[in-house]
């Protein structure tokens, strides 16, 4: 006990008016996608001009890694790092949401959360994306009023409360 300094320690945090606790950062983001499980695009949105991969390809890809990885490990793959970019994905059947930004995750782990929940239970966004999937269309935002107003403020403005 002596060795180890526990006292020492104890009495550094008795002593310590405030703990600092690691700043979080709202993350870049770059694109969100909804794709079917068939890969088939549903909606896209870009939050940068530098998006310049077509939604079909990302998408195949992101549902072909997801696939492996069910395959391989029997679980759905839920982030993927490539460099300075995170993937978050996240499974809302028949749907398969993706989110890509720079930056730290939690706050977009928050966010995806947010999102497939909002969509999911909300029949005016939900039951639109579903008439889409069904007849192999995309969805424009004007075909879904509620979703362009969740996306902006969950996304672009950040002003649904999210837990820091």
């Amino acid at each position: 006990m002596e060795l180890s300094g526990i006292n020492r320690q104890m009495n550094d945090m008795i002593r310590r008016k405030e703990i600092e606790f690691p700043k979080v950062l709202d993350e870049d983001p770059v694109v969100i996608l909804i794709v079917s499980e068939s890969v088939e695009p549903i909606f896209s949105q870009s939050f940068t001009e530098k998006w310049s991969f077509e939604d079909e390809i990302f998408g195949s890809f992101l549902s072909a890694i997801n696939s492996f990885s069910d395959e391989m490990f029997s679980e759905g793959l839920d982030r993927a790092n490539f460099g300075q970019y995170t993937i978050l994905m996240k499974s809302v059947a028949p749907f398969l949401v993706c989110y890509l930004f720079k930056g730290q995750s939690y706050l977009a782990q928050q966010r995806v959360m947010h999102f497939t929940n909002s969509i999911e239970n909300d029949k005016k966004i939900w039951e639109p994306i579903n008439k889409f999937y069904q007849t192999n269309q995309i969805i424009q935002p004007k075909d879904v009023p509620l979703l362009d107003p969740l996306i902006r403020d969950l996304f672009i403005d950040k002003n649904i409360p999210l837990m820091k």
